[in-house]
């Protein structure tokens, strides 16, 4: 009983590493993740670009932004706020200010935006590419978003002097259609939408954050388990994370041999041993039960070599109520009790 206990207890510390939020696991991407992932990275990196990234909570937009952002290493100047309702305008200036190395403070708020202009050219001619991207951007007020389209409008020889990502849930797309955000919406270059997992992402997602915490004896996923966290979930990462360690313990482990690498190798060996023995008494049976038909069908009860003139042929006796005898090619003649061919 204690033994059992403890089990399951260290099952259920492993689907909590699995499902923690932050976790070294890496970021899951599919064929279909990774094409957005390499658009996002190439409109960021050739395009002059205010763009807005929008999914409903908690569907991965943030871990895509971070995916992006270690992909770039040292080339970009990032500058990465996380709003609030509560952030102003000048909080937000200051704030961009700061992360750009310059001293809001000593600047004064009517110089920022100037002293941002110089800085950002420097930043543009050292061959760095300058990226402001603001997360929960739809809870910012509109003094800031407006201020977000006065620093994208900031401009060089060479174009615009900064990229600008926002990371906004769908109430931003809503809110921007009303006439103080109108204008602040035709200076959005780019959409790009984060869709929820589909069931089939969703089975592969939770099989990798499985692997990553070495969480085996719950591989491989099952339909039943997929569809139910899916249903559960709707395919929202966060969600999935909140149900998958209940769901899975209330799932269990996956009957049957473990799947091959899974870290249990002497149980699929058992399995393998097991399986060849069946296979080794069936072939067996099988021998037995038709022996006598064997035995008749390769049966020659003769073979004589008759000569005619400079020709010689192979002449067998073989028994055709058990054997279609196929003749090769260079047999000549073929006799039997009842036939001569």
């Amino acid at each position: 009983m204690i033994r059992a206990k403890s089990r399951s207890s260290d099952a259920s510390g492993c689907l909590r590493r699995a499902f923690a939020p932050r976790t070294p696991a890496g970021y899951f991407a599919d064929p279909a993740l990774r094409q957005r992932l390499d658009l996002l990275g190439h409109l960021t990196e050739y395009a002059d670009l205010l763009l807005l990234i929008q999914g409903e909570a908690g569907v991965g937009k943030t871990a895509l932004l971070e995916e992006l952002l270690t992909g770039a290493g040292g080339d970009w100047a990032v500058c990465r706020i996380s709003a609030t309702p509560l952030t102003t305008r000048d909080q937000f200036l200051a704030e961009v200010a700061k992360q750009f190395r310059l001293d809001a403070g000593a600047l004064g708020g009517e110089n920022i935006l100037g002293a941002l202009q110089v800085r950002l050219q420097a930043v543009h001619t050292s061959g760095q590419l300058a990226l402001l991207a603001v997360d929960d951007a739809h809870a910012l007020a509109v003094p800031v978003l407006d201020e977000i389209a006065r620093l994208h409008g900031l401009s060089g020889p060479q174009g615009h002097l900064l990229r600008v990502v926002l990371l906004a849930d769908p109430q931003l797309q809503e809110s921007m259609q009303s006439p103080p955000l109108r204008q602040f919406r035709q200076r959005i270059t780019h959409t790009l939408d984060v869709p929820p997992l589909s069931e089939e992402q969703t089975g592969a997602y939770l099989e990798f954050r499985l692997r990553s915490a070495g969480c085996e004896e719950f591989l491989p996923v099952d339909e039943l388990l997929r569809r139910r966290v899916y249903q559960d979930t709707r395919g929202v990462p966060a969600r999935i994370h909140e149900r998958a360690p209940e769901l899975l313990l209330e799932h269990g482990a996956p009957a049957g041999p473990p799947a091959v690498g899974s870290g249990t190798g002497a149980g699929w060996r058992r399995w393998a041993r097991v399986l060849g023995l069946a296979l080794l008494v069936i072939v067996a049976g099988a021998a037995l039960l038709f022996q006598d038909r064997i035995n008749r069908w390769l049966e020659m009860r003769s073979m004589v070599e008759e000569k005619s003139g400079a020709q010689s042929a192979k002449v067998y006796d073989v028994d055709l109520d058990y054997q279609i005898f196929n003749a090769p090619l260079e047999l000549q003649h073929l006799s039997t009790p009842a036939h001569t061919l």
